[in-house]
């Protein structure tokens, strides 16, 4: 993806895709084939025409009136034949990829946080493929379980999952969570909430810039 456009390579050519005079910021390739796409502001849909070309279509008009003008879409996921997408203030599903059944769940937003660093998101979808559920962190307020359209607070008394200097959060393969800070220092959350210095890494890493994204592996190293 890059301003306005993304690019494709088959192993034998590249498409280029005109999608948006504003920068692309999210894409999800589906297995079926399509691309769902995020322009900034935007939210629609790149589909092969009869030709073998790629067309993108918006949602955007055909979207509930909250979202039609999303802002920021900070991550889209797929679970099932359902496409979820996460704005500054919603988690919208839309069964089979349907924007006119579109489902909205309010994200409730946390007083006296201050906003994140340049290109830190705010909000970030948590998959633990151990027990195959889906959550949604967001920075200041906590952990939600995705289920059917609908945010559930998890280890909602958890003030280390309130901590606002959290950067990101991932799950290693055997379901244990770990925040990482700005700074690059790492914690597990136990079943109470509670944090816990990793045992490998527990202080900073860092103190002249600050940390963006984070990947476990399959044998539980960072980077």
């Amino acid at each position: 993806a890059n301003y306005g456009a993304i690019v494709i390579y088959d192993g034998l050519r590249w498409d280029y895709i005109p999608i948006s005079e504003s920068p692309v910021l999210q894409l999800l390739p589906t297995n079926d084939g399509h691309i769902y796409i995020s322009p900034f502001d935007d939210f629609g849909r790149a589909t092969r025409d009869h030709q073998g070309k790629w067309q993108y279509q918006s949602f955007r008009d055909r979207l509930p009136t909250a979202v039609r003008q999303p802002g920021r879409v900070w991550n889209i996921v797929q679970v099932g034949a359902d496409i979820v997408f996460s704005t500054d203030t919603h988690i919208v599903t839309l069964p089979e990829g349907n924007p006119e059944l579109a489902r909205l769940a309010p994200i409730h937003t946390a007083d006296n946080i201050p906003p994140p660093r340049h290109s830190q998101q705010s909000i970030i979808a948590l998959r633990i493929p151990s027990q195959n559920k889906l959550f949604w962190f967001h920075r200041g307020v906590g952990l939600h379980e995705y289920h059917e359209g609908k945010l559930i607070p998890y280890l909602a008394d958890s003030k280390a999952l309130k901590d606002p200097r959290i950067a990101w959060i991932a799950s290693d393969s055997n379901g244990e969570i770990r925040i990482i800070w700005d700074d690059g220092s790492v914690f597990t959350i136990d079943s109470e909430g509670r944090a816990h210095p990793w045992l490998h890494q527990a202080g900073p890493l860092m103190n002249e810039t600050f940390v963006r994204t984070a990947l476990i592996l399959p044998d539980g190293g960072m980077y």
